[in-house]
Formats: C-alpha cells, structure tokens, sequence
C-alpha cells in the first residue's frame, strides 16, 4: 500500500520505535508480545499516513510525525495503536460517522491505556516516566468510563444539533460535518491530538480491501 522510506533518518526512527516495543514487553507481555509480530514500517506517503496506519503485518508511520517524540510516548503510540487493533475499531464503525468514530475510539483507547497502567503500577514510583500517556482531565465525566459506542454516540448527537433538520436526517456514514462544527465537537471532548487512525484505516481498506484484516 505505501512506499517504504529507506533514508537514515526513517531507520533510526525503526530502531528507535523498536527499543520502546522490546521495553513495553517487559512491562505488558500480552501488549509487548502481539506487536512485536509486526514490522515497523516508515512511509514515504506522508500526506496518506499523518501518523500512523496498521494492518495486522506492519504498522506504517510518517517518519516526521515520530522523529521528535520521547520513548516514554513512543511507548504510549505503540500500545494505542495495537488496542485500536484489538478491539477492531475500523470494522466496528463502519455504518457510523467517521469524525465522531474516530475521536470516540481515541477516547476509549486513551481510557483503556490509562486503566492498563495503573493497574500494573507502571504510572508510580520508578515506572513514573516510562509512559506520557493522553491527560483525559479535559474529558468530559460523561464520555468516561463508556464503550467506544456509547461515546460516539455522544459526540454524534452533539455534533448533529449544530446541523439544520434537513442536514440531520442524512445517515451518519454519508454525513460531513463542517470544519467549525468539528471544531466546537472537539472543544466538547476535550481531546488532544487525534490519531487518525479510522482515517487511514479507510485509505488501506481502500487498497488492500479486507486483505488488512487477515
């Protein structure tokens, strides 16, 4: 699907990405374990992938997007990427909207990962640098604690009331909300940096078609 970037700067990216996989997997096995069965692949089509991209082989990042951040938050994109796997958020959604999907499932990953690391002390003492996780002290206390659905449901209903009745009634996959009503939805949810991962799971679809899945 995407041209593999083979400069320098794209391979220490690789090695740099791979050193934060060996050390997730000594603090969560389970996590450590299933990505260390894909290959890191730097991308040469940045405007395709703005971050990252995955299928169940290779997780594709934008070498620009990745070459500034710390271990500690590497460790964080690797453990929201393969939770986006996990729990199949590009199939799950594929009647809904994609915006509000999107950010829904960045909600529910971010909350997940969170309740990850706190259970397995790894936010405490000398773990307390290992992960810069997503700060979800912005999320609203009704979009917490929900599944992945319910918040979207949420966000969709909330972005829907700044439509008139006409535009309302259009079904939620065929629906495009405007960018200032984006604006305001992400006000509301009070999230940081989404990671476009429905987007480009949309664009691999498009190419591989349901081959990504197996």
């Amino acid at each position: 699907a995407f041209q593999r970037d083979k400069s320098s700067e794209a391979e220490e990216i690789v090695i740099k990405m791979s050193k934060a996989r060996a050390l997730l997997h000594f603090d969560l096995p389970f996590f450590g374990f299933l990505l260390s069965q894909m290959e890191i692949f730097p991308v040469k089509d940045e405007p395709k992938v703005k971050s990252f991209a995955m299928d169940t082989r290779r997780i594709y990042v934008n070498t620009e997007f990745f070459k500034e951040l710390r271990t500690a938050k590497l460790r964080e994109y690797l453990l929201h990427a393969i939770i986006h796997l996990i729990m199949k958020h590009g199939e799950r959604g594929t009647e809904k909207n994609r915006k509000t999907w999107g950010m829904s499932c960045d909600i529910n990953s971010h909350a997940m990962i969170k309740e990850t690391l706190y259970s397995n002390q790894l936010l405490s003492g000398s773990n307390r640098d290992k992960y810069d996780f997503e700060d979800l002290n912005n999320v609203p206390d009704n979009l917490k604690n929900l599944s992945a659905e319910e918040i979207e449901e949420m966000i969709y209903n909330y972005a829907n009331n700044f439509l008139s009745r006409e535009d309302q009634k259009i079904k939620p996959a065929n629906k495009e909300f405007p960018d200032e009503v984006m604006l305001e939805v992400v006000k509301y949810t009070g999230l940081g940096l989404p990671c476009n991962y429905i987007d480009n799971y949309d664009e691999l679809t498009g190419q591989l078609g349901n081959s990504m899945q197996k």
